[in-house]
């Protein structure tokens, strides 16, 4: 049942400071200008999800971190548009959904004329995405994908400027995924928020893999800089349910320095849905750089950065049902074809075909492998007997 009701935002008094966190571009959502007495917004209210199903799902796929449930909320009607001094305008739309420790967004339509921003923020305005502009639009597919805004209840506001047009914007919220684990980190930007011990093993996606796991920036790993930085945390949409897992940038023979194609390498379990195209994977989420910036955990997990949707190129068949020795080779492979800023220090990996080197040289030396476990902050793992 969706309960809809329309509520006010009342704007704290003090003034922006550094407990705001936020994904993207600097800046902030008009609504939280000190000078705005109170910007109305219309309230959608949904029950808890049942996440059973998914808690006990085998171990051999994606770790499942949030159920998705389907909706269908979109820009005008949705929402409450204010008309500022200024001839511009905020369009806002709550969504609370009940038990949730984080909510993600999923837009089967996605197009921001210029002029257009749009930011997502938690209860309290701690947690802040955006701004999402005409420049994150996907031509091919017309649909985006935000990840986890801290809490149960996550706001969603569009500043307009003056003289835009209103049919021009095309915004349609069609699925909400309801996050169970994976996303304690963000307690952070709660209200009661608290550091503590973490276990062994937990549900934390900052520190929730093995105490035994080495971070991904500790001398282990010297020397494999090139792989460390090819290697990405996913957010995958499946059928009713988000995942996590790893994936890592290859480099091909075909590549140049000014023509270079961006493949993405990742498990075939990872998808458990056989998928071959459509929007699953143009939805999926790429977390850059989420590691720790040396070997030591610090008490806030660290910022990352982020693009939406993959396209696929190949894969192993998935059966689930199989041994995972039944399986020819556990790949899937896409690509990659949005830019990436240079500042990201992205790589990716690849091999020295030279001939002339010997065969001392091409012996395996040491096994090195970066991933994030439990969707956790990037780790390494290597082989002790080189």
């Amino acid at each position: 049942m969706i309960r809809k009701s329309l509520s006010v935002v009342l704007l704290s008094i003090l003034g922006l400071s550094a407990s705001y966190a936020q994904s993207g571009p600097s800046g902030f959502p008009w609504s939280f200008n000190q000078n705005l007495e109170v910007v109305p917004t219309e309230k959608y209210e949904f029950p808890a999800t049942d996440n059973s199903g998914l808690m006990d799902a085998a171990k051999s796929g994606p770790y499942m971190v949030a159920s998705t449930f389907d909706v269908s909320l979109s820009f005008p009607g949705s929402g409450v548009l204010t008309r500022l001094n200024n001839g511009s305008y905020i369009w806002s739309v709550t969504l609370n959904v009940d038990e949730a420790k984080g909510i993600g967004t999923y837009f089967n339509r996605f197009n921001l004329p210029e002029g257009v921003s749009m930011y997502l923020y938690n209860e309290n305005k701690r947690h802040i995405q955006g701004p999402f502009t005409i420049e994150d639009i996907d031509l091919k597919n017309n649909n985006f994908a935000t990840s986890a805004i801290q809490g149960n209840l996550v706001t969603l506001e569009l500043n307009i400027d003056a003289g835009v047009d209103f049919n021009a914007i095309d915004l349609s919220i069609n699925t909400l995924a309801s996050y169970f684990r994976g996303v304690d980190e963000l307690e952070y930007y709660s209200d009661d928020y608290r550091y503590g011990t973490i276990d062994a093993e937990d549900e934390n996606a900052y520190g929730g893999s093995s105490q035994c796991t080495i971070n991904a920036n500790c001398p282990q790993s010297e020397g494999f800089e090139v792989n460390k930085n090819a290697t990405v945390k996913e957010i995958i949409f499946t059928s009713g349910a988000i995942g996590y897992c790893t994936g890592t940038f290859v480099n091909n023979t075909g590549n140049s320095e000014g023509s270079c194609t961006k493949y993405l390498l990742t498990a075939t379990h990872c998808e458990g849905d056989n998928a071959t195209g459509g929007e699953y994977y143009s939805q999926w989420i790429l977390k850059f750089n989420y590691q720790t910036p040396g070997c030591e955990m610090t008490d806030v997990a660290p910022v990352s950065n982020e693009r939406v949707g993959v396209e696929f190129v190949s894969r192993d068949p998935y059966d689930a049902s199989a041994d995972a020795s039944a399986l020819d080779a556990d790949f899937l492979l896409l690509k990659f074809t949005k830019a990436i800023p240079s500042t990201w220090n992205v790589t990716m990996s690849g091999w020295d075909n030279d001939p002339g080197h010997t065969r001392a040289y091409l012996s395996p030396k040491k096994f090195m492998f970066f991933h994030h476990p439990a969707g956790d902050i990037k780790k390494t793992v290597f082989d002790k007997k080189y």
